[in-house]
């Protein structure tokens, strides 16, 4: 029994290790997405977030609201998907990390203090957070080289949770500083041809849309290399009511076929339309999965 408890918490936290560190290190997706708890838990919860925002909605109209105070309700709800599960994925990393230990210690038996499971637990966790209460003391050689070890990667959590959550927030920022320049300000919708006649502006030289389209195409490309290395932030809403960057990469991609025609009449560079290109689902996998206003 002892053993396979040893056996189960090496399993858990080189496990738990290698995803943590693939999420907030990795810019390659190198685990399996399958294996990842920071894949599958999304695909879980976020169905389930998308049904109660539903529901909020339905029952606001029901109640006589306008449909914006309706949409402010389901807004509501998908605005607080992205940071709960962020916490969710922090408290499970942490969580069985702690517990891992927690077994390696009462299957190793390298503690003598320590005989029943609850004790292994706290004084796992006393080290991982380097708590250091000082009641239970190793005293065998081998007990203070894997404290020392499982001090280590707590301390590496810190480091690497302080470092990425401004990584993830930068690129959401990013992200909607074009957003807000693509947005005319105006109550009438916005559609891939209004957004062409705009930059056009009663002009008949292209040169204007082409440098328009080159800096979409940079955008995009921002958008794929960081929902890549980030997929959480395929959840996160836009900051301003009526906005959805996954729209707005759907209407770039419209204008591809008018200006590619473009481009085999001008002779102008094919950058344009290179990445605008690209499916707008791409960038994370998570196009079918977030709603657009």
């Amino acid at each position: 029994m002892r053993v396979i408890a040893v056996v189960a918490g090496l399993v858990l936290v080189v496990g738990v290790f290698l995803g943590m560190v693939d999420t907030l290190i990795s810019t390659r997706l190198r685990v399996s997405r399958r294996r990842r708890f920071s894949t599958w838990l999304p695909a879980v919860t976020w169905p389930l977030f998308r049904a109660v925002s539903q529901r909020a909605r339905v029952r606001s109209r029901r109640r006589g609201e306008s449909s914006e105070r309706s949409e402010a309700r389901r807004e509501a709800v998908l605005s607080a998907y992205p940071p709960l599960v962020l916490l969710a994925l922090i408290a499970f990393w942490v969580g069985f990390q702690v517990l891992g230990w927690g077994l390696i210690w009462w299957g190793s038996g390298v503690i003598a203090d320590v005989t029943r499971f609850g004790e292994s637990l706290y004084y796992s966790g006393v080290v991982y957070f380097t708590v250091g209460f000082g009641e239970i003391v190793p005293a065998a050689s081998l007990g203070r080289l894997l404290s020392m070890v499982e001090a280590f990667s707590g301390v590496l959590f810190i480091a690497l949770t302080v470092g990425y959550l401004p990584s993830l927030y930068g690129a959401f920022s990013e992200r909607e500083r074009e957003l807000l320049l693509i947005d005319d300000g105006g109550e009438a919708r916005i559609t891939p041809l209004s957004l062409m006649v705009e930059r056009l502006d009663g002009s008949t030289d292209l040169d204007d849309l082409d440098a328009t389209m080159g800096e979409w195409e940079r955008w995009v490309a921002m958008v794929l290399e960081t929902h890549t290395s980030h997929p959480l932030l395929a959840y996160f809403r836009s900051q301003h009511a009526g906005q959805s960057w996954v729209t707005a990469i759907e209407h770039l991609d419209a204008p591809r076929g008018f200006w590619g025609h473009q481009i085999g009449v001008t002779g102008a560079g094919p950058g344009a339309t290179t990445m605008v290109g690209r499916d707008p689902g791409s960038s994370a996998g998570t196009h079918d999965e977030q709603e657009t206003p």
